[in-house]
This record gives C-alpha cells, structure tokens and sequence, in this order.
C-alpha cells in the first residue's frame, strides 16, 4: 500500500514540476491527516524521489505533521534519519477534558512526553497545533492554555479555529443543546489574544 502511494505521489510531483517549470524544491509538506502513521523509510522513499526530479535546496525545510499517539522516540529519530527537519505536533489541546470532546486519541501526558522528545530530537524545527473556540471554551480557559503552550514552544505555533462539521458526533450534541460553541466575539477574542 505504502509503496503505491510514494508512486502516486512522485508521479504527480513529477507532472506538477514538469507544468511549472519549477527545478528546485525550498519545502516539503508532509500533511493532511496523520502521516506519522507511515513508516520512515516510506517519507525517505519520497523525499529521495523528489530529489530525483528537482534540486532540493539545502536549506528546504522538510515538515511532517505528527500526533502524539502514533509518534514514538524512536520513529522521530528516524524520521529525522529519512530527512525530516521539522514536525509539527498536533497536541491540539493541553486540557484532556478537552482532549476527550474532541475525540482525540492522545492526553496531556502523551501530548507533553512527545513534544520533549521532537524538541529533543528537532530543536526549534518543532512547532505545535492548537485548536481554540472549543465547545465549553472561555477566554480564560484559553488564556491559561496559550500561555503555557507559548512557555513550551514559543518559536512556532499553529492556531486552528474549530469548525464543528455537520453530522458529526459534536455536531448532533450542538444541535442537540448539549454543547455550546463560543460565539464569534469571543472567537474574536481568543484570536486577538493569541496574536498579541
């Protein structure tokens, strides 16, 4: 399965390099999901294949996003062995209260244990993700959360607003009454916080 999609994937790298004229590569972004999932000979397979059909700057910054629950010390240090310079945490929250509402698979614990090893193993290639305007969120909760996510990894942070998608299991508890979502003053707010 892998090997097909590192086909896949280098075939349209290929097509997409071809029709810009582009022969040089300044990033790679492992997205979109939860590529930490893959193995880290499959991330080396493609980042081999794209150095085959253009330049790879030798500053290009290679990310792969992570979750804590599938992420290991030891599948961090090889994806740092496959190329890898950056990760990007989904921690997506600090509070397992939280956690749990989102349905996330991974606790705080989880979440703090495998940033200490990312920033262990990538230094200040290691950036988070983080999802406000949470049913049941307040400024304060917030305040609180990006301040200590700010003491953890200030050089990079992602702010994700949370979009609560129709016919999903938060959706129906919204609908339902059970759950309110902050309104957009306050998203307002949590935003404003953030930037400042």
């Amino acid at each position: 399965y892998e090997q097909r999609m590192v086909d896949c994937i280098l075939r349209d790298a290929a097509s997409q390099l071809e029709s810009s004229g582009a022969s040089s590569i300044y990033s790679i972004y492992f997205g979109g999901g939860t590529p930490s999932l893959c193995a880290p000979s499959t991330i080396h397979s493609i980042i081999h294949g794209l150095c085959k059909l253009a330049t790879l700057s030798a500053d290009a910054e290679i990310t792969l996003e992570a979750n804590p629950s599938s992420s290991t010390d030891q599948k961090l240090r090889e994806f740092k062995q496959a190329g890898v310079n950056r990760i990007s945490l989904g921690v997506q929250s600090l509070r397992d209260d939280a956690l749990k509402l989102l349905n996330r698979d991974h606790t705080r614990a989880d979440s703090l244990r495998t940033f200490d090893w990312c920033h262990s193993i990538f230094g200040e290639g290691t950036s988070l993700d983080m999802i406000f305007a949470r049913p049941g969120q307040t400024l304060a909760d917030w305040q609180v959360e990006i301040s200590e996510i700010l003491d953890l990894c200030g050089s990079h942070l992602s702010l994700y607003e949370l979009t609560v998608e129709p016919s999903t299991p938060l959706a129906k508890q919204v609908d339902r009454g059970e759950l309110s979502v902050p309104d957009a003053d306050l998203k307002a707010e949590m935003y404003q916080f953030a930037i400042d």
